[in-house]
């Protein structure tokens, strides 16, 4: 899947807004509101293709961690660090899309919980 790198288009329009703002945080604050929206989709697109997962156990970790660290990390304030945030979310939702990809590929009985 070849996809545009969106992370990169976030911090160019971050580091444009603060530049333009330099007495106030209004550009600041657009650009810290403008990841807050793409982190929510990025957060709501990992959570639904975790659901996809076929192996119980595999999918409750995935969601646990998600949540976890998605809490973890709630109140960055530095763009460097959200970027990488990013780029590290955006890294392992590719890896959700495989391993619900891979869990699909191999039957699995459901477990009892799940019944």
């Amino acid at each position: 899947l070849n996809r545009p790198n969106r992370t990169v288009n976030l911090n160019n329009k971050i580091k444009l807004l603060c530049e333009y703002e330099n007495n106030n945080n209004f550009g600041l604050k657009i650009a810290l509101n403008m990841s807050r929206m793409e982190i929510l989709k990025l957060y709501k697109t990992i959570l639904r293709e975790s659901q996809k997962i076929a192996a119980y156990n595999y999918r409750m970790y995935a969601l646990r961690r998600i949540r976890d660290a998605f809490r973890e990390n709630k109140n960055l304030t530095d763009t460097n660090v959200i970027e990488s945030q990013l780029k590290l979310g955006t890294e392992s939702l590719e890896l959700i899309r495989r391993q619900a990809l891979i869990g699909a590929m191999f039957d699995s009985k459901k477990l009892v919980i799940e019944k």
